[in-house]
């Protein structure tokens, strides 16, 4: 990523679009294309996988992003990490735990087209992320439910409803009325908006 925060330095790109994949070691680079373009006047448009959301400390990431000036949006999932600048220069990498094991310059202008083209299709379906300020206010009732608590601190931990269920030994049916009774208590329309307001409400 060292050529891409070279060339956004040089080059001052008018537009950064960014396939966001939900690890944890892609974030660290791509927040600092992310800080670098904002601060050169460049627009930002990133495509963040939904569960990127249960990765710690992304959410509170995205949102400094979005105060920033960065447009967010989510996907149940992305074709891979990438960073575009304009039409002039693509860098795709490896997703994955852990820091990307490599990562492809593209300069060829056909390959720029069709990543461009990619980019825009999957950010014209992907959902907007409503960022919102968020007063903390009391905490409604059933947030202090113990199993509530429970189950938001698994589905935090990345795992699934059947999971979360069988952890908790209750049916499937159970955990995903309490999910859907969350995403109603903070007012969110998917869980990666959930996981932002339980955070601002210090929930996670």
């Amino acid at each position: 990523m060292d050529v891409l925060l070279d060339s956004l330095r040089k080059n001052r790109p008018r537009e950064i679009r960014i396939f966001h994949p939900a690890s944890a070691g892609a974030a660290t680079l791509l927040s600092a294309v992310t800080r670098r373009a904002l601060s050169s006047g460049a627009q930002v448009r990133t495509v963040v996988e939904r569960r990127a959301g249960a990765e710690p400390g992304l959410p509170p990431a995205f949102r400094t992003q979005h105060r920033a000036g960065a447009r967010i949006r989510t996907a149940d999932s992305v074709p891979h990490c990438l960073v575009l600048l304009d039409r002039t220069m693509a860098v795709l990498a490896s997703q994955g735990s852990g820091e990307p094991q490599w990562a492809t310059l593209v300069r060829e202008r056909t390959m720029l087209s069709g990543l461009s083209t990619l980019f825009d299709l999957v950010w014209a379906s992907a959902a907007p992320v409503d960022e919102a300020p968020c007063a903390p206010g009391p905490e409604p009732e059933a947030l202090s439910n113990a199993m509530t608590r429970q189950l938001i601190l698994l589905l935090s931990e990345g795992l699934n409803d059947e999971a979360a269920a069988k952890e908790l030994g209750t049916s499937l049916r159970t955990v995903r009325r309490h999910v859907a009774e969350i995403k109603e208590m903070v007012n969110a329309k998917n869980r990666f908006q959930t996981a932002v307001r339980l955070t601002k409400r210090g929930l996670l």
